[in-house]
């Protein structure tokens, strides 16, 4: 998987800021914004300077770990039954062209849009001029220093997944590295708190729709064709039975008068 090596490893040579590459020149300036110190709280500058460098350095570590145990150490596939090998191959060419445009804009976007700053000139009218605070530590030592933490993060992921080879199977790992690969268990709190209840209402709903709603449409509709059922034995069709019923009904009608008179 050359083409995918190639590609995921300039993204990865990215994101840790790894001159040249694009993100060299975003997290360098990102860095020494937050050590430019504010009027009335310079403790901030030292905070979230520190906080940003140390951002970088775990930056640099879950990315070559998430590089080497993906390229580097033993096979993680296993051949079939049948004899026939099953292993990672390149992608068609509908994804490793893009991966390859990708690559390219890695390696060479950030150099291109920093150099007579393209970007920023095509940011000011929207966002104006960006100040020229000086950082509390001087930019070359500053990023100096960025490219030791990366660095060490580098050399610790290499330390622990590479020269210590590279698990097979990934490591149990403690509690809270258990959490993060279920996402904090956010999908189970969710489910618990939203998903079901969400589902039983629903039932609950739909049975209240079935039974009470359309049950009572359906009843009536029932109860007025049981009534047209009856009523249809008494239409006959025969004039006797007619006359008979007429007959009944002015019979009752008089006994009616009668009982009202006395």
């Amino acid at each position: 998987m050359k083409i995918t090596y190639i590609t995921f490893g300039c993204g990865w040579l990215a994101i840790m800021g790894v001159p040249p590459f694009s993100g060299f020149f975003s997290k360098d300036h990102i860095i020494e914004a937050a050590f430019v110190p504010v009027e009335g709280a310079p403790w901030r500058a030292w905070v979230f300077g520190s906080v940003a460098l140390l951002g970088a350095a775990i930056t640099a570590f879950y990315m070559s770990r998430l590089f080497f145990m993906t390229f580097e150490g033993e096979k993680r596939w296993s051949d079939k039954a049948d004899g026939s090998h099953q292993h990672p191959h390149e992608s068609p060419r509908l994804m490793t062209w893009p991966m390859i445009v990708l690559a390219v804009g890695s390696f060479g976007l950030g150099w291109y849009l920093n150099a007579g700053s393209k970007f920023v000139d095509w940011l000011t009218p929207v966002l104006g001029t960006p100040t020229e605070d000086d950082p509390v530590i001087p930019a070359v030592p500053l990023k100096i220093v960025t490219l030791a933490l990366v660095a060490v993060g580098i050399a610790i992921a290499y330390r622990r997944y590479v020269s210590a080879h590279v698990p097979v199977v990934p490591p149990v790992g403690t509690s809270l590295t258990r959490a993060a690969r279920v996402d904090l268990y956010q999908d189970a709190v969710n489910d618990v708190l939203l998903v079901e209840p969400g589902q039983a209402l629903t039932r609950s709903l739909v049975y209240v729709d079935r039974t009470a709603i359309d049950g009572t449409v359906t009843s009536v509709g029932r109860f007025t064709v049981g009534l047209g059922a009856v009523a249809r034995r008494v239409q006959t069709g025969y004039v006797r039975s007619y006359a008979a019923s007429m007959l009944l009904g002015l019979v009752v009608l008089v006994v009616v008068v009668l009982v009202i008179q006395i």
